[in-house]
C-alpha cells in the first residue's frame, strides 16, 4: 500500500490552550507535519520559513484587539506563500466572517466545536478542494450573488476576452495582440487565477495549460467583456493579429 504523502500544516492561533488542544488532535495523524505560530506577528514569517501546504488559522487574534486580523492575513498569505491553502478554524460562526474569509481567499472554514472535521478539511483543501462544512450553502450564495469580475483590472478583463474569442492562446500570442511581453502576460494570468480561485475549481494541481483552459471556460460562461472603453480597441487588435497570421506581410 502506497504511504500517504506528508502534509505540511502551519497552526496559527494566539489562544494557547486552544492551540495546544488542536495540536494534540492533529498530531494523531502521522501524515501531518506540524508547525505553530502563537503570535499574530509570527504567522507570515513562520509561513515563509516553513512553506506550509495548509495554514489553519483563527479569524480573530486577541492580541490585536479582536479585529478581523485573520481575514487580512489570508490576503497577505496568498501573496507571500501562494501555494498554501488556508482553513479558518474558529469559534466564530457569524456568517459575516464566513463570507469575508471566503472572499479573501480562504479555502475552508471550520467551527472549533466540530474539530472532528478539521483533518478532512485539511486533506480536502490540500488536494485542491473547498471545505466550508455547514457554511457551504452560504459561501456558494455569496459568490453566486457577487460580481464575478469586479476585482479584475481592465487589462485582466481584456486578456480574458481574448481567451474567450480565440481560446487558450500561448502567453506569447496574447502578448503579440496586446503589445506586451509574455512575462507581463504571465503576471496578469497569475493575478487572475488568484482572484478567481473560488470560481475556478481544482486549480491547485493543474498545470498552466489546464489553468488557462479553465479560465477560457469561465470567460465563455459569463461572456466576459473588456471595459466599455476598451472593447473596440481590443477587437481591432484581434483583427490585426488575425490578418498578420494569415499574411505575415500585413
Amino acid at each position: 500500500m502506497k504511504p500517504k504523502k506528508s502534509i505540511r500544516v502551519l497552526l496559527a492561533d494566539d489562544d494557547r490552550p486552544s492551540r495546544e488542544g488542536t495540536r494534540r488532535y492533529l498530531q494523531r495523524d502521522a501524515d501531518i507535519q506540524l508547525q505553530e505560530a502563537g503570535e499574530f506577528k509570527s504567522v507570515v514569517s513562520g509561513a515563509r520559513a516553513f512553506q506550509p501546504d495548509v495554514i489553519v488559522m483563527d479569524v480573530l487574534f486577541v492580541e490585536h484587539g479582536g479585529t478581523d486580523d485573520g481575514i487580512e492575513l489570508v490576503r497577505t498569505l496568498k501573496k507571500e506563500v501562494p501555494a498554501a491553502r488556508t482553513v479558518m478554524f474558529t469559534n466564530h460562526r457569524e456568517l459575516k466572517y464566513v463570507a469575508a474569509a471566503a472572499k479573501a481567499g480562504a479555502s475552508g472554514y471550520i467551527y472549533k466545536g466540530e474539530v472532528e472535521l478539521l483533518v478532512d478539511a485539511i486533506r480536502t483543501v490540500h488536494s485542491g478542494g473547498k471545505a466550508f462544512g455547514r457554511f457551504t450553502d452560504h459561501v456558494l450564495g455569496v459568490f453566486q450573488n457577487a460580481d464575478p469580475i469586479k476585482d479584475l483590472t481592465n487589462r485582466e478583463r481584456e486578456i480574458a476576452y481574448i481567451l474567450l474569442k480565440r481560446g487558450a492562446l500561448s502567453n506569447e500570442e496574447i502578448g503579440e495582440i496586446l503589445f506586451i511581453s509574455k512575462r507581463t502576460v504571465s503576471t496578469h494570468l497569475c493575478n487572475m487565477y488568484s482572484k478567481l480561485d473560488c470560481r475556478l475549481p481544482d486549480m491547485r494541481n493543474a498545470n498552466e495549460n489546464a489553468k488557462k483552459q479553465k479560465l477560457v471556460e469561465f470567460a465563455r460562461a459569463i461572456r466576459i467583456m473588456p471595459a466599455d472603453e476598451d472593447v473596440d480597441d481590443t477587437d481591432k487588435r484581434l483583427a490585426r493579429w488575425d490578418d498578420a497570421k494569415r499574411d505575415p506581410k500585413v
